[in-house]
């Protein structure tokens, strides 16, 4: 009896907390919102973002500005929350410029993916923060056909690195000009659309278009498919780095090697080679990374600079070119000088999986790591998807193959960590290749 009543009062604590929680952030939201209508907010601030970007609705601007600072305040750290990446809000303007008909609260959840790293006791009082100042997290957005969509990808010359896209963006299209690579005419990935991949693929070329992101999901839900699908249509070579835990920043950006004399020199790592090149860095497993050799990719990110374990250092293009102009050096006397040109097209892309919330070993999404990227979540495809994918990419899905899938689908959503490995076994890939199994053995055994 006195273990039940423990339990009751656990629980009972627990709910307690939780309407504390979302009472607090309601508090905070109307008194921010009060301090805003007295113009506390530096309107100066706001009429310099608006004129950096064009087109962005000022009242879309000032409610979200509004939303970044309560999400700073000291009361939203007492409740648990890491920082907003403030820093990258011009980021989000930047594709509210370029896209003026995203939904701002998918943008907004970008930079702050909390339902990436709180609990669903927790988010819920984020979600009070951004209804009070008019976003609605909890809307789902639909993956309807011809809603968001990838219509077509045109190169332009290719000295100008661009490509043309024709995007259709909540059902309206639109043209636009992205960076992209000059690995043109390669065979394209064995990949098949699904309108939630046209959705996902619309909003990584939006991200894509003003700097690096980070693709979040499950293991086995296709996100190294989908990237590559993104990497061919926009003409980029890929170079995958496959991230581990014991991996040191020398691993990452310089190491250290020995010639068949003896003698010992430092060697670009492929990091460093692709930024010199124009490729697109595909980093697999950076939740796998350490803190401290995660920041080393801070400066490279926000100022694409990078200062190297044997002096040289990496500038950005328009950097570069400035020196190298008004000191009159040609490309020899800079690299002689150990000063490299980072390629303007150059790209990094950060594959990870959802937090495990109270795990041992630490959070990775840090407020530290939230203002490297944009993030986006990808989430497994339900079972019709899978069979309509499935469809395309083999033939007719047998109906052996059809109960394996709706198997995963139920597996990958249970709380049984047994039951969620088994899940991970499950892969996207793993069905591909047992349905092709089925369509050339057609008495293959399931089981």
């Amino acid at each position: 009896m006195m273990v039940l009543c423990q339990e009751v009062m656990m629980v009972l604590c627990q709910e307690v907390m939780m309407v504390l929680c979302q009472d607090v952030m309601i508090l905070l939201c109307q008194q921010h919102t009060e301090k805003t209508s007295g113009g506390t907010i530096t309107e100066e601030y706001l009429q310099q973002m608006l004129e950096q970007h064009q087109g962005v609705a000022a009242d879309v601007a000032s409610r979200t500005l509004s939303l970044a600072y309560t999400l700073l305040t000291k009361e939203s750290k007492g409740l648990g929350l890491p920082d907003f990446p403030f820093d990258n809000l011009h980021l989000l303007m930047a594709i509210l410029s370029k896209y003026p008909n995203v939904d701002p609260t998918r943008l907004i959840m970008r930079l702050y993916p909390y339902h990436a790293f709180l609990s669903h006791d927790t988010y819920k009082s984020v979600e009070e923060a951004f209804s009070a100042f008019g976003f609605s997290p909890s809307q789902r957005h639909s993956t309807a056909s011809e809603v968001n969509k990838i219509k077509g990808v045109r190169p332009l010359h290719e000295h100008t690195k661009t490509v043309e896209v024709t995007l259709a963006v909540e059902g309206q299209e639109l043209i636009t000009q992205v960076t992209s690579g000059n690995s043109w005419g390669s065979p394209p990935p064995p990949f098949e659309f699904i309108p939630y991949h046209h959705e996902i693929l619309t909003e990584m070329i939006q991200s894509h278009s003003v700097g690096d992101f980070c693709l979040i999901g499950p293991r086995g839900c296709g996100k190294s498919a989908v990237v590559a699908k993104m990497a061919h249509l926009l003409g980029y070579q890929t170079e995958p780095i496959l991230v581990y835990q014991d991996m040191t920043a020398r691993d990452l950006v310089q190491q250290r090697v020995t010639s068949p004399t003896g003698d010992t020199a430092w060697q670009f790592s492929p990091l460093v080679t692709s930024a010199l090149e124009g490729k697109m860095v595909i980093l697999d497993g950076i939740h796998r990374l350490h803190h401290g050799t995660l920041a080393v990719l801070h400066r490279l990110i926000h100022d694409r600079e990078l200062q190297l374990y044997d002096g040289s250092r990496l500038l950005r293009s328009d950097r570069y070119d400035k020196i190298m102009n008004d000191n009159e050096l040609s490309e020899t006397d800079m690299r002689a000088r150990g000063i490299y040109r980072i390629h303007p097209s150059f790209r990094i892309v950060a594959l990870a999986e959802p937090q495990v919330l109270g795990a041992s070993q630490g959070q990775w999404l840090t407020p530290e790591a939230l203002t490297l990227f944009l993030y986006h979540n990808m989430r497994c495809l339900r079972p019709q998807e899978t069979v309509s994918l499935v469809n395309q990419l083999v033939g007719d899905c047998s109906s052996p193959v059809e109960q394996l899938i709706t198997l995963a689908s139920q597996l990958s959503v249970s709380t049984d960590p047994a039951l969620q490995s088994l899940a991970e076994s499950l892969s996207l890939r793993q069905i591909i290749r047992i349905a092709k199994c089925f369509k050339a053995y057609p008495s293959f055994d399931l089981h």
